[in-house]
């Protein structure tokens, strides 16, 4: 059985990016999904880019689990801005992987971990929090204006809108499951 935890650093978006990611491990046969680093064979961090003090927190994080000597995977923002950087900054760091890469995310990890059948990433196929009350519904993604000041179309890419049948249906299984908010 391999353990995993995920530390989800960032905004809401990256919540629910984080959620589909932890989709990939849902085989409760081979996967346990972990809360504290400490006792996970897999660490994967969601890291964010957006602002400096979000940088900082990123580096930190990757800083600190690099000593934990796990397989450590790290992706998002973070790895869309800097990637070439952090692969020099960070050597110990198993896989990197950009937030423009998730289309082959699940390729990636079971080459890293030498698995097969790993779940294909789909934003619509989330492990969400125990009974939770509410859930964020991402419908979009990205954004076509390449203002001087706002990095999101850079590590995001350009706009597009999640299909609305799927966002429907995603609501509608959300509710029947109990989430009163979305």
């Amino acid at each position: 059985m391999i353990k995993v935890c995920l530390v989800n650093l960032g905004c809401s978006k990256n919540r629910v990016d984080s959620e589909a990611v932890l989709g990939l491990f849902q085989d409760k046969n081979r996967f346990e999904i972990v809360v504290d680093e400490n006792d996970a064979d897999v660490i994967i961090i969601n890291t964010c880019a957006f602002i400096h003090d979000a940088e900082d927190e990123s580096f930190d994080t990757i800083r600190y689990l690099e000593t934990l000597n796990k397989k450590l995977i790290v992706l998002g923002c973070l790895v869309e801005k800097y990637h070439d950087e952090l692969k020099k900054k960070f050597p110990k760091v198993d896989l990197f992987v950009g937030f423009k890469e998730f289309s082959h995310l699940s390729k990636d990890i079971s080459n890293l971990l030498k698995i097969d059948d790993l779940n294909d990433y789909n934003i619509f196929d989330r492990i969400k929090e125990d009974n939770a009350f509410s859930i964020y519904l991402k419908i979009a993604e990205g954004c076509n204006h390449k203002c001087g000041f706002y990095i999101i179309p850079n590590l995001r890419g350009t706009y597009y809108s999640l299909p609305l049948d799927e966002l429907v249906s995603y609501a509608e299984k959300a509710i029947k499951s109990g989430v009163k908010e979305i």
